[in-house]
């Protein structure tokens, strides 16, 4: 099972402290694939995505995730934390 990090201001103040365990586990971290323009254009379509206040890299976050499943979505964003409701991925 795979995670993406969402905003990366979600761990800014933890990165100040201990940037070079947080970039060591990165490193180390599973490489998923990535969407691609086409991909991200079908599944803003697909489900919907326009007038959730969620921006391009956003929708590409969510269909990536459908990419690469069981993969589990880690955010404090507020408009990509209510888009899991509508489509029904995991939200760790």
């Amino acid at each position: 099972m795979s995670f993406i990090l969402g905003s990366s201001q979600n761990w800014r103040s933890a990165a100040l402290r201990e940037h070079t365990k947080i970039l060591a586990m990165l490193d180390l971290s599973p490489r998923l694939g990535v969407a691609q323009v086409s991909e991200v254009r079908l599944r803003i379509e697909a489900c919907r995505l326009f007038n959730l206040g969620i921006g391009l890299t956003d929708a590409q976050l969510i269909a990536s995730i459908f990419l690469n499943p069981p993969t589990l979505l880690w955010t404090r964003d507020k408009a990509l934390r209510r888009s899991p409701e509508l489509l029904a991925f995991t939200l760790l």
